[in-house]
């Protein structure tokens, strides 16, 4: 090979790993800003002290605004005039045309903030935070930024194991700073409850004392294992971690499931059950005996407890992977559904799930479920136009479907989004090529599809180091494309931009040890819109 050949060689080779100069200017922001502009000159966050402004027409509250500031550098000194202050934040209606969407304005000398209403103002707090923050000198920048879906959530699930406030609050904190906005907390299943309702005492007395890595200890046995733990939420806890989410922008969201997953409930009160209540005591996989008014009303009563609880507007019923055995020649249920005109079990939850629509509409709460909720027959619309399915197993073009009967959709493909699944089956890029639009789905129903859920179930999750380790950074690859359309975005950047936020996570302790992570794609590319 002669001097010049290889000469060649090498400035293709070299050619190869440029990386475009979009991604090198992209600022080490995730998500990724929806469209940004760099101007000439750089700021010294420290040189701001003129003072902070925040709009009086804005709620955001004034402590977390400072905290994040703080962190990126800046003095948190208030300013009364937003004239002369070096940090203004004001509520401009209009502004994005969205309500989570901001601008977001770094000059030789201030910093500007404008957004339709609170949400915008914490997301660009969120966004300069990560811009600013460890600098001692920032570019000067303009950036407007939006959403690409209005639901962005993330599923903790203590049922399983229970993990407590504090952890609660720091998975909050982390969904926060990436832009997030639900907290889809899992309180319920077979493993455990962990919610007192006053109501029904021993729902925490008796269901609270078990876990998955103690499914079928007595509670006494619980008590001998652990003799001074408490498995369980009160409802003052319960409140302050509403309020702390609601602060950061976070809506927390409970799942009080129906009428499967419910063994801690009937091992509680096992006439909720149906071979429970013939047993006496729980049965493994019973179901809610929904063919007796009581059952449906303890539902209601629990339903309207959290709802009043949690301040909500969406509330999760499960819904899924019903064990219809259960209700099959069960006493009373036949009977039920013969008067009914029910010839199948599916139709008996089909049933409860449209009675449970119409309940929670009256009291102004939109219902989501799991995918099962849309039922068995493709032509039945939803029982409450803008009630949400969750698709998570199956053919995902069923979102379409149940798009066009009514329903909104959210995508929680689980071959993309269970982070309880290992870097193998799951790894980061993976997470980050997932498309809550499914293939093939017909235009006219893409604004349906509302966004995507993150799942972090815990039955091999005994402890928060574990979350962790199986939830970051693949959360932060999944939140850009929640955030960031799909096309305005490269795999090879992002590594680049979330490498602050692991050395943030891991010198915090969220996350202290990783698998290796393959800073490209493999070659085979994943399917167009999957």
């Amino acid at each position: 090979m002669n001097r010049s050949t290889l000469r060649l060689l090498l400035v293709m080779v070299l050619c190869c790993c440029v990386v475009p100069h979009a991604s090198a200017a992209s600022p080490q922001i995730v998500p990724l800003p929806q469209t940004f502009k760099t101007a000439k000159g750089r700021l010294a966050p420290a040189s701001l002290r003129s003072g902070i402004y925040i709009d009086p027409a804005s709620s955001v509250d004034r402590s977390v605004a400072y905290e994040w500031l703080a962190e990126a550098g800046i003095d948190t000194i208030p300013a009364s005039e937003v004239a002369t202050a070096s940090v203004a934040m004001k509520i401009c209606p209009g502004v994005t045309g969205n309500r989570e969407g901001y601008t977001l304005t770094v000059s030789l000398s201030r910093i500007d903030i404008c957004a339709d209403s609170d949400a915008g103002i914490i997301w660009a707090l969120q966004t300069l935070r990560q811009y600013a923050a460890g600098k001692d000198r920032i570019d000067a920048i303009t950036i407007s930024d939006t959403p690409a879906y209005p639901w962005r959530s993330y599923l903790m699930d203590e049922s399983r194991h229970f993990f407590g406030p504090e952890a609660a609050r720091r998975v909050i904190d982390e969904l926060s700073r990436i832009k997030m906005n639900v907290l889809h907390w899992h309180l319920t299943d077979g493993a455990g409850w962990r919610i007192e309702i006053p109501q029904y005492p021993r729902l925490t007395e008796v269901g609270s004392k078990l876990d998955y890595s103690h499914r079928f200890v007595t509670p006494e046995q619980w008590d001998s294992i652990y003799p001074s733990r408490r498995a369980y939420y009160t409802a003052a806890e319960i409140k302050d971690i509403v309020a702390y989410a609601r602060k950061r922008g976070v809506t927390v969201m409970p799942e009080i499931e129906m009428p499967g997953h419910q063994l801690a409930a009937i091992a509680s009160y096992p006439w909720l059950g149906t071979s429970s209540r013939m047993a006496g005591k729980a049965v493994t996989g019973d179901l809610l005996n929904v063919a007796d008014p009581s059952v449906e009303q303890f539902l209601r009563d629990v339903l309207d407890y959290v709802i009043d609880l949690f301040g909500i507007d969406t509330i999760h019923i499960g819904g899924d992977e019903a064990e219809y055995k259960h209700w099959i020649g069960a006493p009373g249920v036949a009977a039920y559904m013969a008067e009914n005109g029910m010839q199948q079990p599916w139709e008996l939850q089909d049933r409860l799930v449209r009675r449970m629509a119409r309940y929670l509409d009256g009291k102004g709460v939109r219902m989501m479920g799991w995918n099962e909720i849309t039922g068995h027959d493709p032509a039945r619309r939803a029982e409450v136009d803008g009630s949400i399915a969750q698709f998570w197993q199956g053919d995902i073009s069923g979102l379409g479907r149940a798009a066009s009967q009514g329903y909104l959709a959210v995508n929680s493909d689980q071959l993309y989004t269970y982070l309880d699944y290992d870097y193998d089956g799951t790894p980061l890029w993976k997470c980050f090529r997932f498309n809550p639009i499914p293939a093939n789905m017909d235009a006219s129903l893409h604004e349906k599809v509302i966004g995507f859920g993150a799942q972090m179930w815990a039955e091999k999750v005994p402890d928060f180091a574990q979350l962790c380790y199986m939830t970051f950074p693949r959360i932060a690859a999944l939140a850009e494309r929640g955030w960031s359309p799909a096309d305005n975005t490269d795999y090879t950047d992002f590594m680049r931009r979330v490498q602050p936020l692991q050395t943030l996570w891991r010198a915090s302790g969220i996350i202290n040890t990783q698998p290796v992570y393959d800073r490209k794609e493999p070659k085979a590319k994943m399917p167009k819109g999957r």
